[in-house]
């Protein structure tokens, strides 16, 4: 009976002790995540914006969903209320859609970074472009030296990493092409949804600058005191235009960019450096001399569907080259600001 109750003894504490060790293997404070990048930012209202971008984006949707980790930068509502401000928009659908697929997939790196792992240090993003982490913990806007807090990191998803941050990070390079230019005419025709046709064209006449002259870019964000007035044709234009023709707008717009110098003269007909003119100031006989030195004149009349303002720019030497005005004002900097330089406007094609 001894040996039996030494024998049972010797068990217990056999078990107790394999109990001991595996608890103590199991530290209490180690974090299991049962939820997706996706599930995380579903979970809170505050980052509902950004949800509406990642849902309509099938890669980033299978990147917050999937089982590769990735890091995930995620703007909260104030973010983008911020970004309209400066924009001085009410909606960002007006933007080129381009330009913000770039800076939403601006936010998605590969790996799961920590906010420690990103202090002093930068991480790829699915864009192609680095975020660059501060040594005090923030990060970097990629548009200036403006310093972003980094507002709350997440628990671990189970796919990666989410940082919640209050303001929206912009990729390096469109900061250098378009943020610089904000204020000035560049604004709404650089980043505007409905004049990627013009920036087409722009590219075009940028290629081959004569020598001494700004490019189209440059004149367009020019903040050197020279007032401008730009009439710019949206896209809708050039597919009616391409209509009339029996072709198609490529083939349209191919017939204007046949060389650098031929896409340079169609902008430059477009634009004005006598002075920036207002659409009050768009009356009847008011003359506007373009860059190309063509002249038109204004002409008013009673609106109609084809005419909405009923306000028409009419070549001086051609008056039978007609073309409506549709909108005024996308931006009036007339001098009402720092780096203001003009006023502009959408027109059908100048000719």
């Amino acid at each position: 009976m001894k040996k039996i109750k030494i024998v049972m003894k010797g068990l217990i504490m056999s078990l107790l002790a394999i109990g001991v060790l595996t608890f103590s293997g199991c530290k209490e404070d180690e974090f299991v995540p049962t939820k997706t990048l996706y599930d995380l930012v579903s979970a809170d209202a505050e980052l509902s914006e950004m949800l509406g971008y990642i849902d309509a984006d099938a890669t980033l949707k299978g990147y917050a969903q999937g089982t590769a980790a990735y890091t995930a930068f995620i703007p909260n509502n104030a973010a983008f209320d911020k970004l309209r401000e400066t924009l001085g928009i009410t909606d960002l659908s007006v933007v080129n859609p381009a330009i913000i697929s770039s800076v939403i997939n601006f936010h998605f790196a590969a790996g799961a970074t920590s906010a420690a792992e990103l202090t002093g240090a930068s991480v790829a993003t699915v864009q192609g472009e680095s975020v660059v982490g501060n040594a005090d913990g923030t990060i970097l806007t990629g548009c200036s030296d403006t310093k972003v807090e980094i507002l709350e990191t997440k628990e671990l998803a189970t796919n990666g990493m989410l940082h919640v941050v209050g303001t929206i990070l912009i990729p390096p390079t469109i900061c250098g092409t378009i943020g610089v230019n904000l204020g000035t005419v560049a604004q709404p025709i650089l980043l505007g949804a409905v004049f990627t046709d013009v920036v087409g064209i722009i590219a075009v006449a940028d290629i081959d600058v004569p020598a001494g002259e700004l490019s189209i870019t440059e004149i367009l964000a020019d903040k050197s005191g020279t007032a401008y007035t730009v009439f710019m044709p949206v896209n809708d234009v050039f597919a009616g235009a391409a209509a009339l023709y029996g072709i198609t707008k490529e083939e349209f717009i191919g017939s204007l960019t046949t060389s650098a110098a031929a896409a340079r003269g169609f902008m430059l007909n477009h634009i004005s450096n006598a002075g920036g003119v207002k659409g009050s100031e768009l009356v009847d006989g008011k003359t506007i001399t373009m860059m190309t030195g063509n002249t038109y004149i204004v002409a008013t009349s009673t609106p109609s569907p084809e005419n909405p303002l009923g306000i028409v720019l009419v070549n001086v030497l051609d008056q039978a080259k007609i073309a409506p005005v549709y909108q005024t004002d996308l931006i009036d900097a007339g001098g009402s600001g720092a780096g203001s330089n003009g006023s502009a406007h959408v027109s059908s094609i100048l000719q």
